[in-house]
């Protein structure tokens, strides 16, 4: 993935306490067209419209709402896919026009998501939740078995979970 420099340049602690300098991706990086390609050819209900990415207003709401910055890497994502019902359980957003695509919504779930830093992204059809940690890893978490614990680290960055994600669940060509 190529970086580089971008007026959403973030700069935030890391766990340890030191500073780290986050730039937005490169707009025209491979993965990005990769992305849109598997959001645009993803199952979904066929009276759901397409998938859109979010608007910079839409992404200020949500930030807002959230009483946070949102990370680079998951402002890179919204603006391909805003939250569409795509994949085993949808992919989440800022969508309060359809809470159980609204990240806002799925992370007032469970009140502990909001201490721990962790941001809902996903979901896995049964009632699991895919959440994006502080560290900017993505976490599978079984709120019925422990809301407060990740049963496992599914992905080093949010964009390679989505891609993986939404490459297992598109529509068959043909």
């Amino acid at each position: 993935m190529r970086l580089a420099w971008s007026p959403f340049a973030t700069v935030w602690p890391d766990s340890v306490g030191c500073w780290k300098v986050v730039m937005g991706l490169d707009a025209d990086d491979g993965r990005f067209a990769d992305l849109r390609r598997l959001v645009a050819g993803a199952d979904r209900a066929p009276e759901d419209d397409p998938p859109e990415g979010a608007s910079a207003a839409e992404l200020a709401r949500l930030s807002d709402r959230l009483g946070r910055s949102l990370p680079p890497l998951l402002r890179s994502w919204l603006s391909i896919c805003r939250g569409a019902a795509i994949g085993p359980g949808g992919v989440f957003g800022q969508r309060p026009d359809r809470p159980g695509l609204d990240m806002v919504s799925i992370r007032d779930l469970s009140p502990e998501w909001q201490s721990l830093g962790w941001l809902p992204v996903a979901g896995d059809g049964c009632g699991n939740y895919y959440v994006l940690t502080e560290g900017g890893t993505v976490g599978f978490v079984e709120p019925m078995s422990d809301p407060g614990r990740l049963e496992r680290q599914v992905s080093s960055d949010l964009l390679s979970f989505m891609a993986d994600l939404l490459a297992a669940h598109q529509v068959p060509p043909g």
